[in-house]
């Protein structure tokens, strides 16, 4: 399966970097809890896709380390490669059009409830919930946390 969209799980010091998606009309995911990324375009690979869009939406370049594989979108019928980076995560800015807050998560306060993770009242649920589980175990096998 080759991935339309590309999203980018950075990871520093402990926490993950989520953006809180700014709330457009049309959109599936308006305000919900996601990792920087969107569609990819024709010229560029999923890798590209996944740091150009970091940058647009907060403004880091990621140091991607590993493809964390491609899942199924629980909403449409896209593809989504997922990628693993790290990155200066307390640089992120906010990208007004796209995201509306950041939220930088310690793994260690993420708490497991009902299929999603609870971070300070947000929700990560769906495909960021799955992202985060195989990022997270990534991280695990690396030894990393």
């Amino acid at each position: 399966m080759y991935p339309q969209a590309a999203v980018v799980a950075i990871y520093q010091n402990g926490s993950f970097l989520f953006i809180v998606r700014a709330r457009r009309e049309g959109d599936p995911w308006s305000g919900n809890i996601a990792f920087p990324g969107g569609f990819i375009k024709p010229h560029e690979s999923s890798r590209e896709a996944a740091a150009r869009e970091c940058y647009e939406e907060v403004g880091i370049f990621p140091e991607i380390t590993a493809s964390l594989g491609v899942f199924a979108s629980n909403i449409n019928n896209t593809s989504v490669e997922a990628f693993l980076a790290g990155g200066d995560i307390v640089k992120a800015k906010v990208n007004s059009q796209e995201v509306s807050s950041l939220l930088i998560a310690p793994v260690l306060q993420l708490t497991y409830r009902d299929d999603c993770y609870i971070y300070e009242g947000h929700r990560i649920w769906g495909l960021t919930f799955r992202i985060t589980n195989s990022a997270i175990g990534a991280l695990k096998g690396s030894g990393t946390i």
